[in-house]
């Protein structure tokens, strides 16, 4: 039992179980108990995420009052621009809690010009500069100094992480 405890502990050091829930929920606020919560692990620069949001909307609005919908972003590692789209989702809902769904769903519609051959001899600071640029359209351009500063914020870096590493444990 003591080493099992032991063990928690220093797991707990590598991984820290999150302030709160982590996610974002889609169109109303979850109702524990009295709907089914289903919870969508999504890439924002991954096509089979982009292939299966539409479908799973539509269960959410077929069912609509015995459905709860929570989106997780998750960068998998093989996207080589996800991270930044999912602090980018992460900075965007800070700064205006009501475009986290708006920028995801432009991620999916223009995620090709996101994927690892485009942006092969991009630098990162180019293509953040991208992200921000598409995520003003939705979070607002009066946010333009705030989003910037959002990627050398560590919580946002931070809830990326989490979200990722909550996931795969």
């Amino acid at each position: 039992m003591i080493l099992f405890l032991c063990f928690s502990l220093c797991k707990s050091q590598l991984h820290p179980i999150p302030a709160k829930i982590d996610g974002f929920v889609y169109k109303k606020p979850i109702v524990w108990g009295e709907s089914v919560v289903v919870e969508a692990f999504l890439d924002p620069v991954c096509s089979d995420s982009r292939d299966s949001w539409l479908p799973l909307k539509q269960a959410f609005d077929y069912y609509s009052g015995q459905l709860s919908l929570v989106v997780h972003p998750v960068p998998m590692p093989y996207h080589s621009n996800s991270f930044t789209a999912c602090r980018s989702l992460h900075i965007a809902n800070k700064l205006n809690s009501s475009s986290f769904y708006p920028l995801l769903e432009l991620f999916f519609e223009t995620q090709e010009k996101y994927y690892s051959a485009p942006t092969y001899g991009l630098s990162r600071a180019i293509i953040v500069a991208d992200m921000t640029k598409l995520a003003l359209t939705v979070v607002g351009e009066s946010f333009s100094t705030a989003f910037q500063s959002g990627f050398n914020d560590s919580s946002t870096d931070r809830a990326a992480r989490i979200s990722f590493k909550v996931r795969i444990i």
